[in-house]
Formats: C-alpha cells, sequence, structure tokens
C-alpha cells in the first residue's frame, strides 16, 4: 500500500461567490461582499477564522489561498498579515479547479507533500476538537496513502448538506468511506440520520500524486491542461492561466471526483459545533442561544433602521435585504 512521506501542505479554497449568503452578508455589512471576506461574528472574517484554525496544524509557508480576481480588493485588505501564499484565479471554474490549481504549485515545489483541503465558509466552535480531527485524518491520508474525508455526526437530517456514509474502521478513529449522497431529498437525510451517516465537511487530507492519479482519471482534461503547467505559468501576468481558465469547463470536485472515486476513507468529527454557513438559516441555528446570535440579530435590526430611515440619513447604501431577510430568518 502507498504510503506518503513528503512535509503537510494546506489548500484554502476562497475562490467563490457565496450566492446563497449574499441576503445576510449584505445586510450586515450594508453592501455586497464576498461570504468568505464577510464578518458575521466577532472580528474576522469567514476566511481570516480559517486561517487562523489551519496555522495551528500546518505552517503559513506551507498554506496556500486560492481566491478569485474579482477578490482581490478584499483579499488585500484582509490578507496581508498573513504569509500564507495567495494564488489568483482568473475566473470561477469550480472546487475541482481551484484545487488542482494549487496542488500544480505545491507539486512544483514538493513532489511527495501531504495535502489538506479547507472551505473558507465553515464556522468551527471547538478548535482543539477540530485540529486533533484533522490532524487523525492527515495521519491516516500519510499512512494508507487514501484520500481521507472528515465527516461530522449530523445534528438533524438536513437534506442541503453532502453525506457520507461510513463502512469498516480501518484504523484508529477511520473508517472506510462507502458512498457519497449529495444533498438528498428530505426523505432520504432523515433516513441517512437516523442510520448513522454524517455531513460531508469537505476538508480532505491525502497524498499529492493520488490528488493528482484521481484528476487524471475523472477529470483528465483538467489534469491534462494544468500537468503541462510550470514555474513561469504563476508569474504575475502569464497568459498560460488566463488562457487555461478561458478554455477549461467548470468541474466540482465532490462531484466529478470523490462521488465516483474508490477506495476512500472517513474520520469522524465530533464535538467542534462545526457548520458549513451556506445559508442564512444555518448560520442562525449554529448560533443560536450564544452571546454572537444576539450580536448578529441586532446588526440586523440596525440594517431595517437604516432601510426605514431617510435616505439623506442612511449609512448603508444598501440595507434593504434586511427586512426580507429578517422575515425569512422569523418562519
Amino acid at each position: 500500500m502507498a504510503r506518503n512521506g513528503g512535509r503537510t501542505w494546506a489548500i484554502v479554497l476562497a475562490g467563490g461567490d457565496g450566492t446563497r449568503l449574499a441576503a445576510l452578508t449584505e445586510a450586515v455589512h450594508g453592501r455586497p461582499v464576498p461570504k468568505q471576506f464577510a464578518t458575521v461574528t466577532g472580528d474576522r472574517s469567514m476566511v481570516q477564522a480559517t486561517l487562523d484554525r489551519v496555522a495551528r496544524i500546518v505552517p503559513p509557508e506551507r498554506t496556500v489561498i486560492v481566491i478569485g480576481r474579482a477578490h482581490l480588493a478584499w483579499a488585500r485588505a484582509q490578507l496581508g498579515a498573513y504569509t500564507a501564499t495567495t494564488l489568483v484565479q482568473p475566473a470561477s471554474r469550480g472546487t475541482a479547479t481551484a484545487i488542482l490549481y494549487a496542488l500544480t504549485w505545491i507539486r512544483l515545489r514538493e513532489r511527495d507533500a501531504n495535502v489538506l483541503v479547507f472551505p473558507s465558509d465553515h464556522h468551527v466552535e471547538n478548535v482543539t476538537r477540530f485540529v486533533e480531527a484533522v490532524r487523525i485524518a492527515d495521519e491516516a491520508a500519510r499512512a494508507l496513502g487514501k484520500l481521507t474525508v472528515v465527516g461530522v455526526s449530523p445534528e438533524a437530517g438536513d437534506p442541503d448538506y453532502g453525506w457520507i456514509v461510513a463502512g469498516a474502521p480501518v484504523a484508529p478513529a477511520c473508517c472506510s468511506l462507502e458512498c457519497f449522497v449529495e444533498k438528498p431529498g428530505a426523505e432520504v437525510a432523515l433516513r441517512l440520520h437516523a442510520c448513522g451517516g454524517l455531513w460531508n465537511t469537505f476538508i480532505l487530507a491525502a497524498p499529492a500524486s493520488l490528488v493528482a492519479e484521481l484528476a487524471r482519471r475523472h477529470l483528465p482534461e483538467h489534469a491534462r491542461r494544468f500537468d503541462a503547467l510550470d514555474r513561469f505559468a504563476f508569474a504575475p501576468g502569464a497568459p498560460d492561466l488566463d488562457e487555461l481558465y478561458a478554455a477549461i469547463e467548470p468541474a466540482d470536485f465532490s462531484k466529478h471526483v470523490l462521488e465516483t472515486a474508490r477506495d476512500l476513507l472517513v474520520v469522524s468529527m465530533e464535538g467542534t459545533g462545526w457548520s458549513d454557513w451556506g445559508t442564512p438559516e444555518r448560520v442562525l441555528a449554529s448560533l443560536q442561544g450564544t452571546p454572537a446570535e444576539t450580536l448578529l440579530r441586532a446588526r440586523l435590526d440596525a440594517a431595517v433602521r437604516r432601510m426605514r430611515a431617510p435616505a439623506s440619513r442612511r449609512n448603508g447604501p444598501r440595507a434593504g435585504p434586511a427586512r426580507a431577510l429578517q422575515n425569512r430568518l422569523a418562519r
């Protein structure tokens, strides 16, 4: 069985537009803000909070953040204090494309690396337990040479999450992964919840060479194009990357790779208060009963008051969405 002896690198995915959370982030900030750069609670944006967690597992010099070119202004304002490498995508082409972009850059520097993949729109209450679970996944991926997904015990039969069905144990705190069920209907989600299914966090650990191999198998055109890149393609103003992104089709790593791949592993993460902040309802549910919920609702109330004020007294140009959002969350 394959083993991986390289160092672990982190890939932080921060290139999406987060349209489903736009009503909340716009109400809070008074203007449209991509959700990963929005500050919903506290004084840290989602991507900053993600990088703070990742820094407890992987050092900044081995952390790569993938952003979109359209988000450069937010990235410059928020990521200047971080020493991680920021890679700029010319356009959004899905999670698989973003992962392959970062993977190519990493493998040009360390061919035998192990990689951890983190979305940048998660909420975690217990960071210590989060770090423990991700380290277990990293160790399993290294020792067994397999792609390992971090799953979470669900709080409800939510049909809007991706689900994982775990199989037999193969290592301490690690099981085989039997199948993925991406955003099932309500009835199927309830059955998955009842039989011990897990939510898919899309936090991944794997040898970089295995991710490249899976891409060649399941996304051969994407793999071919990224395999052709060299170090010069990542220089500012280099045309190769723009041409690649102009020609390539969007691809989702869960749908196009994970759901069809075989021989994967899953590590269950417990007691972290994890939530994927994909919708306003999910944000409020994860904060329910906490001081953060009280503060967030106060900020929404303030946005509604701005909306009601005469135009000459408004501080934010677009406070209007807050009213519809509050009505939606109150149902």
